[in-house]
């Protein structure tokens, strides 16, 4: 599978309609993760008729006014995305839609349930995270005041984690790197660049084999990206939940 996602929205690219067209063609599944902005009727059509497998709308917050805040918006965005997610809903065929949103302690039980039961007309699965971290953030990740700002108390850190996520998956960046994970947001996780070299031999070469050891081995706090990674933390008061709306 072909997912477009990460710190980029896909949408922006220049070339999208040819990337879809280009993996569409050799038979692959592909996923796009959007914001849902630049989603308009036009470009909902191409996807549509190309084939896309899946589509998640990212959200954050319970409600309108949480969702401009943590987005640092005004204007009439919202209502915006709301009505581009409503017209691919109208045309999607066979196209799994999903809406994500995270959650702080300022979102009431009550706006949780009303986002869930309003956006369950037109997705097939709802999924509430608690609220992680913001990439902005991760050099003063252990201070209260940071969290603070978001409504929740500092996370916890877990037990020995280990993470498998590098043996199964990769993300290849805007500017052609190859990095272990989508957490890889600083260099420190990135062991090739497509333009230089082939997919295959960076996946089979000696620095992502060293890096998938090292991380799968559970030696997270050597690394930037994986010490912060909300993999390792528990988050207070705030439960993951997947709502499935399939009738």
């Amino acid at each position: 599978m072909v997912r477009f996602i990460g710190y980029c929205e896909p949408l922006m690219y220049s070339q999208i309609r040819e990337a879809v067209t280009y993996v569409k063609s050799k038979g692959l599944l592909l996923h796009m993760t959007t914001n849902g902005s630049m989603l308009n009727k036009e470009m909902s059509d191409f996807l549509v008729e190309a084939g896309l497998d899946s589509i998640i709308f990212s959200f954050q917050g319970a409600s309108k006014d949480e969702y401009l805040t943590m987005r640092n918006l005004g204007g009439p965005i919202y209502e915006r995305v709301i009505d581009n997610i409503k017209y691919f809903h109208s045309i999607r065929k066979n196209t799994e839609m999903k809406i994500t949103t995270t959650v702080t302690e300022r979102d009431t039980k009550g706006e949780i349930e009303a986002f869930v039961a309003t956006h369950s007309a037109y997705v097939d699965e709802v999924q509430i995270s608690g609220f992680t971290h913001f990439v902005h953030v991760s050099d003063h990740f252990g201070e209260q005041h940071v969290w603070g700002n978001y409504g929740i108390n500092r996370p916890q850190l877990k037990d020995r984690v280990k993470c498998f996520l590098p043996n199964f998956e990769m993300l290849i960046k805007p500017n052609g790197d190859v990095c272990a994970c989508c957490g890889a947001y600083t260099d420190g996780l990135v062991y090739g660049n497509v333009i230089d070299d082939q997919l295959i031999d960076i996946w089979r070469g000696g620095r992502a084999e060293k890096l998938r050891t090292k991380i799968c081995g559970g030696e997270l706090e050597e690394l930037e990206n994986c010490r912060v990674c909300p993999v390792r933390y528990k988050y207070a008061n705030i439960d993951n939940a997947v709502h499935n709306t399939r009738k």
